[in-house]
């Protein structure tokens, strides 16, 4: 399923790449949060960034907080760092590699406490199109290496992106053996 998954996103994508859009840059500097699932039952809430510190390089990073009903509470946080290159007005690539530390707390109310935490890394590659002066598409493939996540591996991500004014946008999405894995909704503030 995953397979079809991130097919059915890429040709999306492809689709979305082919229609008209305005002639304006993508932003890469912004503040988010937002809402999503984690593989199984669990939910978290997430809080990321970016901020270019050379022309098309910039630092990315975010923390989020996790929690499996009943007893399992998990912290993960990203750094690193992204290259961005517009391919037209309207499209633009972009890559990265960060860091990605994961902690995990069983509490159970007999059996007491246990804590475990691992060090990997997240590489992503993926593309944005601007398919109307408010509405933008994101697709995402990331290879992660964490074993706190069970699916590390390849996983996707992608996101319809719907702009409110210039500065703000809510973007619901799609994540598939990453960091969160299920549906999600962001809130982001573009610097």
């Amino acid at each position: 399923m995953s397979a079809n998954l991130i097919r059915g996103g890429l040709l999306a994508l492809a689709l979305a790449a082919s229609g008209s859009a305005a002639a304006a840059d993508l932003n890469y500097n912004y503040v988010e949060g937002g809402f999503g699932e984690l593989e199984g039952d669990g939910d978290a809430l997430f809080f990321n960034g970016a901020f270019d510190i050379a022309k098309n390089v910039g630092l990315v990073g975010g923390v989020y907080f996790g929690d499996y009903d009943p007893n399992v509470d998990v912290t993960g946080l990203e750094f690193g760092v992204q290259y961005h290159q517009a391919l037209k007005s309207n499209m633009s690539f972009h890559a990265g590699i960060k860091l990605l530390h994961i902690e995990a707390e069983w509490n159970h109310p007999v059996f007491g406490g246990y804590e475990e935490d691992d060090t990997g890394f997240i590489a992503n590659a993926g593309m944005r199109f601007k398919v109307q002066p408010n509405i933008q598409l994101e697709g995402d493939l990331k290879l992660s290496s964490n074993d706190m996540l069970s699916d590390d591996g390849l996983g996707a991500q992608v996101a319809a992106r719907f702009y409110i004014n210039d500065q703000f946008s809510i973007a619901p999405g799609l994540a598939v053996d990453t960091e969160l894995d299920g549906i999600f909704v962001g809130l982001r503030y573009d610097l």
